[in-house]
């Protein structure tokens, strides 16, 4: 897997192996990117179930000024902190393993609020309606966006809690789905 664009691009990350981490594929980082464009720079991210730490690192290639990867996998973690030395991001992007729901408390009560906030579960794991309200408002600014990759073949609701789903797009076997605040 490589950065698609920005200053790091070409360069190669290591990826997670086994069946537990679905590395996010390039056709759909690229997509993430071109709906996120006028979104990412000098933006904070937040990468729930970050695996690699690939939405991360892009986003910080790409102009974004921090960024948070969270996973609890203890192989998934070292892979993410590997690829983020290997670019040298250690400034721009922390690492951390934990629980999503933990590790957004913890940035709550530090009053961390992000610019969007990447969520991809295990697809079937029926996490992602209760993590886009464990996350808005409490880690996404209210201007913010909250985007999920999910299975195409599993549609996400139009309403999670305060949040409108604002957009849909499918890509082959995924899809993304983007959330913004209902009063936005």
């Amino acid at each position: 897997m490589k950065i698609a664009g920005g200053t790091a691009r070409g360069r190669i990350l290591q990826t997670p192996t086994g069946r537990l981490t679905r590395p996010t594929s390039a056709v759909v980082r690229e997509a993430v990117f071109g709906i996120l464009a006028a979104r990412t720079r000098d933006a904070w991210v937040l990468d729930l179930f970050g695996g690699s730490g690939a939405i991360a690192c892009e986003a910080i290639s790409r102009g974004a000024a921090h960024a948070v990867v969270i996973d609890a996998d203890a192989q998934a973690v070292r892979i993410a902190r590997q690829n983020v030395s290997a670019l040298g991001m250690e400034r721009q992007i922390e690492v951390y393993r934990n629980d999503a729901f933990r590790a957004m408390t913890v940035l709550q009560k530090k009053g961390v609020c992000f610019d969007w906030v990447y969520i991809d579960p295990p697809y079937a794991s029926g996490l992602y309606e209760k993590v886009i309200q464990a996350a808005y408002p409490a880690v996404c600014k209210p201007d913010g966006v909250l985007i999920c990759e999910h299975a195409a073949s599993e549609p996400l609701p139009e309403h999670v809690g305060r949040c409108a789903r604002v957009d849909t797009r499918r890509y082959g076997i995924r899809a993304l789905s983007l959330y913004k605040g209902a009063n936005e």
